[in-house]
């Protein structure tokens, strides 16, 4: 008789779960699953920030660590810089710690210094740090009241020359003053004629054959050659065709060897007209 109500009472009990279960909204299963949600997330988040001020703590310890200390530091690209005022600039010493180092900072204190244009830090672990620098490339040396100085390809003075070790670059001297260097359309005219011979590798109009250019009080560019100082007028306005020109005409003198016996040359005669002026013929004296 028990066996029979088991079996009698079995599909009623299962009939009233069943029925439970379809009666619960399903908003509230919602609520009680984003609440077990919630207590993941608290649980996760208590982890992982455990972990991270673990982490921290660790990395603070090691950036006190004298296992990290710089013992060795190798600057290299120096020319117009020295590697003592590099280092001295940097701040590093043998107590800076190579993991606390910040490399992009220690990149932007050496980018302030005037001649650096470029610099790339390597960290060598666990205490060795590479630094390479690039340095700019002089265009030439201006002439101003306060002495010689570098100037970069934009026309910005990078630092004072050193003589006479210095004086292997073209010279610009006359009409210009601190505050009209780095803007002057003059300069830039000057810059691009530079520029020009640099590029143009002719061996009538060789780079290191310039010696000097000189700016009028009436903004007039003059070009002084090494090998003869005679006065070439570039005018106002330095292009590339006038460039070519002044290269032909050159090549012509040296051909023809009238280079020696050329006074001047005035590249702005009129229009395109070339200018060429002679030496006077020297009287000879009578028996």
């Amino acid at each position: 008789m028990l066996h029979d109500l088991f079996h009698i009472n079995q599909p009623a009990q299962l009939k009233a779960r069943s029925a439970r279960c379809k009666k619960e909204p399903l908003g509230a299963m919602l609520i009680r699953l984003q609440g077990r949600l919630f207590l993941w997330a608290i649980l996760l988040t208590m982890l992982g920030g455990g972990l991270w001020f673990g982490a921290k703590a660790v990395y603070k310890e090691l950036c006190q660590s004298d296992f990290f200390q710089i013992t060795a530091i190798n600057i290299e690209g120096c020319n117009h810089t020295s590697k003592k005022e590099l280092l001295a600039q940097s701040g590093l010493d043998i107590h800076t710690n190579l993991l606390a180092l910040q490399p992009a900072e220690l990149k932007a204190v050496l980018g302030k210094n005037p001649w650096i244009e470029d610099v790339e830090i390597t960290r060598s672990w666990p205490n060795k740090l590479f630094i390479a620098v690039r340095e700019k490339t002089p265009a030439a040396l201006i002439n101003l009241k306060s002495g010689l100085f570098f100037l970069d390809r934009n026309g910005v003075t990078i630092g004072p020359a050193n003589l006479p070790g210095d004086i292997d670059y073209p010279v610009l001297t006359g009409n210009f003053s601190p505050d009209r260097t780095a803007g002057n359309s003059r300069l830039k005219e000057a810059l691009l004629f530079l520029q020009l011979t640099a590029k143009g590798g002719s061996s009538y109009l060789p780079n290191q054959n310039i010696s000097e250019i000189h700016l009028t009080k009436d903004d007039e560019l003059i070009l002084f050659l090494l090998d003869r100082a005679f006065p070439i007028y570039l005018g106002k306005e330095c292009s590339k065709k006038q460039h070519g020109r002044l290269v032909s005409v050159l090549r012509d003198l040296y051909r023809k060897n009238e280079f020696n016996t050329t006074n001047y040359i005035n590249m702005h005669y009129k229009d395109d007209q070339v200018l060429i002026g002679r030496v006077s013929a020297i009287p000879q004296p009578q028996g």
